[in-house]
């Protein structure tokens, strides 16, 4: 009697997909696991560089762009002037509430730009190599009283100098802060300050960009900041000399008047 056999035969075919099956989802299980350790895939290294590294600011990897043209806008306060040099395809845009304010040229969207502004100061009158430790402790005080911003970059001393041997010494920092744009949608945006003190008022030379975009135009930023001049109106300098009499001329002895005459010794 023929006796039948319990074991069931696998089909090659059926044996192969069985595989393929496994090997699919070896597969899918792999690359869940592959974010979560720490595995990105190619060209989110570069995405990720957001502005949080401190290596990304060193002052030292950048040098300072070419500039172009210069605009002198008299400040409202201390009878200055203030002397900004424009970057290299960048172009001057008047503003209210800034006293420069530099945008590319050809730009379709709100960013980057760059303003200068100037503003009473604190305690420190001038910067200095003495003054400048004193000026960065003031600023992060100040910028820590503001909920709405975050340091990326702590206020530290910096000194930039371009081709032409022109320096500016001063603190830079990087916040990061919330914007919205026209419909109501926010996003993160990116400030780099750097600031200087001179005659008792701050001057900042600020470059703003999308989050993660500031090394873009960090030349630019330097270049405006090492060629920033801050001179007296015309005629504000110095007090004009009193103009000789025709008798103090030819004498060569200034005249005295009825009380410098009478006055004691």
């Amino acid at each position: 009697m023929c006796k039948t056999s319990n074991r069931t035969e696998t089909h090659p075919s059926a044996s192969r997909r069985s595989l393929w099956r496994a090997f699919v989802c070896a597969g899918l299980g792999l690359g869940l696991l592959l974010p979560a350790s720490g595995c990105k895939p190619k060209g989110e290294s570069e995405r990720a560089k957001s502005g949080t590294d401190r290596e990304v600011f060193d002052p030292k990897t950048i040098a300072p762009g070419e500039l172009s043209d210069a605009v002198a806008v008299p400040a409202p306060y201390d009878d200055v002037i203030v002397e900004v040099s424009i970057p290299k395809d960048w172009e001057f845009r008047r503003r209210a509430n800034h006293l420069v304010y530099l945008r590319p040229l050809r730009t379709r969207t709100g960013y980057p730009y760059i303003t200068v502004n100037g503003e009473p100061g604190g305690d420190v009158q001038d910067a200095t190599e003495e003054t400048l430790q004193q000026l960065a402790d003031e600023i992060r005080g100040e910028v820590e009283k503001e909920s709405s911003s975050g340091f990326v970059l702590e206020p530290e001393p910096i000194t930039i100098q371009d081709q032409q041997g022109r320096k500016f010494q001063g603190i830079h920092y990087v916040v990061r802060r919330s914007a919205a744009n026209t419909s109501g949608d926010k996003y993160l945006i990116d400030q780099l300050h750097l600031v200087t003190a001179h005659g008792g008022h701050r001057y900042d030379v600020e470059l703003v960009n999308t989050m993660g975009m500031l090394n873009d135009y960090r030349p630019q930023a330097y270049a405006t900041a090492a060629a920033l001049k801050i001179k007296p109106k015309a005629g504000k300098a110095s007090e004009p000399a009193p103009k000789k009499t025709a008798e103090e001329a030819s004498s060569g002895t200034p005249k005295q008047s009825a009380d410098q005459s009478d006055a004691a010794p």
